[in-house]
């Protein structure tokens, strides 16, 4: 049984931890995201972003090497890929999101992650550092 998400106050830090691919799964890879505060309480929150989701927001070709041009995009976009883990964490915090393990998937997110790129939604969260970012909830 998944445990279900609780809204959370006050000031938290949402630091980016990693980056990382998911050969056993159908993601391409996943953002991992400890949010920490108010108090000791630290939890990690993964966004995994579907092959599917990768491919078609992306046009990746069948004829290219995927996973060669997943890991360029990944690298290329790392900053909106960042924008879009934020904003799903922040909905998570909420209680928008069912559980700390987020999927991206084109058929329910494509629309979002375009209004996200073009600079239409922007994450609430205020970079503190390299890859700590302040969320006021």
């Amino acid at each position: 049984m998944e445990k279900k998400p609780r809204r959370k106050y006050g000031k938290l830090e949402l630091e980016i931890t990693e980056f990382r691919e998911d050969p056993s799964g159908d993601a391409a890879f996943g953002v991992f995201v400890d949010v920490k505060g108010p108090g000791p309480e630290c939890e990690t929150v993964i966004v995994y972003f579907m092959e599917d989701f990768m491919n078609r927001y992306f046009k990746i070709r069948w004829n290219k090497n995927v996973i060669k041009e997943e890991r360029r995009i990944e690298v290329e976009k790392r900053a909106l890929f960042t924008d879009w883990a934020l904003l799903k964490v922040e909905d998570y915090i909420k209680g928008k999101a069912p559980s700390e393990k987020i999927y991206v998937d084109f058929d329910t997110d494509g629309i979002w992650a375009e209004k996200v790129e073009k600079g239409l939604i922007k994450p609430q969260a205020q970079p503190k550092g390299e890859h700590v970012f302040v969320y006021n909830a």
